[in-house]
């Protein structure tokens, strides 16, 4: 992670970007911030290469509410703050007043549901191109983890499941590797996932320890929750906030592999 993608279409969204100059925000416009001119994570990065998540390189504006871009109202990061503002919300040049308020008052109506469905904002072709056609692919890049104490979760990821600190803390938010998956904790959380296992949906993390029994002993000392017991093949856990988290025994290096093991 952390190189800028050279995929054509990305490149052509990117480039895209650069146009869409300012955000809508309560009937008024707040020019966007350049990837190297955000206040509310070290900036220096910027200077030694693109920006992690969308290849802006340093000058360039960021993917719309891309992890790295700060947001104009409050100066915090614009995808985890409070404005609400929407990727929709980036715009070319300023509306008139009348289509100001009309897009503020259409998303007003969008938080508090409105029993009519919301028209979908225009796009530019080049837009619409890149979102609906072609062929376009995807790949994870890391995986996010939104708690409501930082230091507590920093504690279990570290102690418990021995993830390794990263140098770079990026905007303010601590990265791990867990193994060979870059892991980030970001501090939004007002309270812990009220979905229990298994009866909701949920994203799990999956991860393999080389011993089960050691791993379930430590577990014990750190008072990690435990929501299935260890049967000497996996066990299931929790993170502070309820996160769950499936933990199996690896298997043997002469065996056909995790891919191919029953779950």
């Amino acid at each position: 992670m952390g190189e800028r993608r050279e995929d054509s279409e990305a490149d052509d969204y990117l480039e895209e970007c650069q146009s869409l100059t300012h955000y809508r925000y309560e009937g008024g416009m707040y020019p966007r911030i350049s990837y190297g001119l955000e206040t509310f994570r070290d900036p220096v990065e910027a200077g030694r290469k693109p920006c992690r998540h969308c290849g802006a390189v340093k000058g360039q504006l960021h993917h719309p509410l891309c992890d790295y871009e700060q947001c104009p109202v409050c100066g915090n990061q614009v995808m985890g703050c409070g404005c609400g503002i929407l990727v929709e919300d980036a715009v070319r040049a300023e509306p008139s007043p009348q289509q100001a308020s009309q897009t503020n008052e259409s998303y007003r109506s969008s938080l508090s549901g409105p029993s009519e469905p919301v028209a979908v904002l225009d796009h530019s072709a080049a837009e619409a191109s890149w979102m609906v056609g072609g062929k376009t692919s995807f790949q994870l890049l890391a995986v996010t983890i939104v708690c409501t104490d930082l230091a507590r979760s920093v504690r279990f990821y570290e102690q418990a499941l021995g993830a390794v600190r990263e140098a770079d803390d990026g905007y303010g938010c601590p990265w791990f590797k867990l193994g060979s998956v870059p892991i980030t904790l970001l501090h939004n959380a007002t309270m812990v996932s009220p979905a229990k296992f298994p009866e909701h949906p949920m994203a799990m993390l999956w991860v393999e320890t080389d011993d089960l029994t050691t791993a379930a002993r430590r577990f014990a000392h750190f008072g990690v929750k435990v929501l299935n017991p260890s049967d000497g093949q996996s066990m299931i856990i929790a993170d502070p906030d309820g996160i769950v988290i499936e933990v199996w025994q690896a298997a043997p290096e002469d065996s056909v592999g995790n891919a191919e093991r029953a779950r």
